[in-house]
């Protein structure tokens, strides 16, 4: 959910809860408890954008711990910045078309070509292969 969605949520939240505190005995119970449902549903909305914009940060929080490094022939990656590397985090890379669309995918190990002398990785979400080796330009 969009966090304008939220805040457009927010505030119908917020008006409802006004007519409620206006509201005099003129309403029958039936019309007070579907004021009361609607209250409900739109502060659940507003819980929904909150937990969206708070993984959308995070996922934005973690994507900025990588750097974008050309293998050459065509071949980028992102990998760990050197500042981030550590105990907890040891060097590592992840898809660039993941990383384009968001999403953290590691690249694992598949088979080294002694052909190419390159080695092949494939990424854990999409599934894409890709050789990477040589020299970092």
């Amino acid at each position: 959910m969009d966090i304008m969605l939220g805040l457009a949520a927010a505030a119908k939240a917020l008006e409802i809860a006004k007519q409620l505190k206006e509201v005099n005995k003129q309403l029958s119970e039936a019309e007070f408890k579907l004021k009361i449902a609607e209250l409900y549903e739109s502060l659940a909305d507003v819980k929904m954008a909150l937990a969206d914009a708070k993984e959308e940060l995070a996922t934005k929080e973690k994507l900025d711990r990588y750097r974008l490094v050309d293998y050459g022939g065509q071949t980028f990656v992102y990998e760990l910045k050197a500042s981030e590397v550590g105990e907890e985090s040891p060097q590592h890379r992840i898809c660039a078309a993941c990383y384009q669309q968001g999403k953290i995918g590691h690249l694992q190990f598949e088979f080294h070509s002694v052909d190419s002398g390159q080695d092949w990785f494939e990424c854990s979400v999409c599934k894409d292969r890709r050789a990477y080796g040589g020299a970092r330009r």
